[in-house]
């Protein structure tokens, strides 16, 4: 059985990674923030994969997919596949801000939204791909769904302006669908400041500002000291900063 169970996930790896390379997807390290495993089988019951573009319309953020593949009581074996938007540029940046000006939470910096593939089908319980008996249909399905709902979320980052409009909202699984989310909001006007984008970042820092609801990881006292933060960070933020005020 553990031969057995080696030799399917090897060949759903193997079989996700030539699909996903059709896609412009390369196999990657972890890219949630947290520790975990790499790329590859890591023991004969489970596996967990990564696999990473660059975002062509808007410079130093990345789209991500990951496959955990393993053993369940209900169909022998299942995928759970989830997708992300992360800039580790972004990250960089904003480690070396003063901890009052970031928002709480356990979200990691660098990470703009993340999402299971089966959300988009299924909200409530977004569940595993099953696998079975045939890999084939697994990879299919993890392949449908990436094609599908998932590429068009991940339309949500494919420009400036599309990355602008989509921080202003709230991320599509949050329970709090009325406050955006503090994590993406500082993400995002950091990717814009390293783009050169100064105007578009300190518009949407002001809209944040003047933002009636904040969400329970942030306050209005964190948001301003973020907005000194990076005041003193950017000359280009700065400047354009006294023009709005």
């Amino acid at each position: 059985m553990t031969s057995n169970s080696t030799q399917l996930i090897r060949q759903i790896v193997g079989q996700l990674t030539d699909a996903l390379a059709t896609e412009g997807f390369t196999p990657s390290n972890p890219l949630d923030g947290v520790a975990a495993a790499g790329c590859g089988t890591n023991s004969s019951s489970e596996a967990s994969v990564w696999f990473a573009r660059i975002v062509d319309g808007v410079p130093q953020l990345t789209a991500a997919v990951n496959a955990h593949i393993q053993r369940n009581g209900r169909f022998g074996m299942g995928i759970t596949a989830g997708a992300w938007v992360v800039s580790k540029a972004a990250q960089d940046i904003l480690q070396e801000l003063p901890a009052e000006a970031l928002s709480r939470g356990s979200w990691p910096l660098g990470r703009l939204e993340s999402v299971n593939f089966g959300f988009f089908e299924r909200t409530l319980d977004p569940g595993e791909i099953p696998v079975g008996a045939d890999p084939d249909y697994a990879v299919s399905e993890y392949m449908r769904l990436l094609r599908g709902p998932v590429e068009q979320w991940f339309s949500r980052y494919s420009s400036s302006s599309e990355l602008l409009a989509t921080a202003r909202t709230a991320t599509v699984q949050s329970l709090d669908q009325n406050s955006p989310n503090p994590v993406r909001i500082r993400a995002t006007v950091v990717l814009l400041l390293l783009n050169e984008l100064a105007s578009d970042a300190v518009a949407l820092m002001d809209w944040y500002l003047r933002h009636d609801r904040f969400h329970k990881w942030d306050s209005i006292d964190r948001a301003v000291a973020f907005d000194i933060a990076i005041s003193n960070r950017f000359p280009a933020y700065a400047l354009a900063r006294t023009a709005v005020d």
